[in-house]
């Protein structure tokens, strides 16, 4: 998990959902070391563990949202605020652009 120091600001308030976007991937790819995001035939996917061992799931927009939460802050204007679905769908969109993964 990254340091309270690294975690980016994603500003939300009055940017096109390329910007968003773009800034959420960084996001996702400046914290995905070690791994943690993983594209998979065409999917994004986690590795997550179980009483029977290791097991590969798919990430869906909540746990996509989740991650998010962890890797930046956001904001609206400039109050907290929670990473945007519309950037989580279209990242879930463009899941073979998510570089590192």
């Amino acid at each position: 998990m990254p340091s309270a120091i690294a975690i980016p600001t994603v500003k939300c308030a009055r940017t096109q959902l390329r910007k968003l976007t773009s800034d959420c991937m960084d996001a996702l790819d400046g914290a995905n070391d070690p791994p943690v995001l993983f594209v998979r035939t065409g999917n994004l996917v986690r590795v997550r563990m179980d009483q029977t061992g290791p097991f590969i799931e798919p990430v869906g927009d909540y746990e996509l949202r989740a991650r998010l939460s962890v890797v930046a802050n956001f904001v609206n204007e400039k109050a907290p605020t929670y990473p945007p679905m519309a950037a989580v769908r279209n990242i879930r969109a463009r899941k073979m652009d998510i570089p590192g993964a």
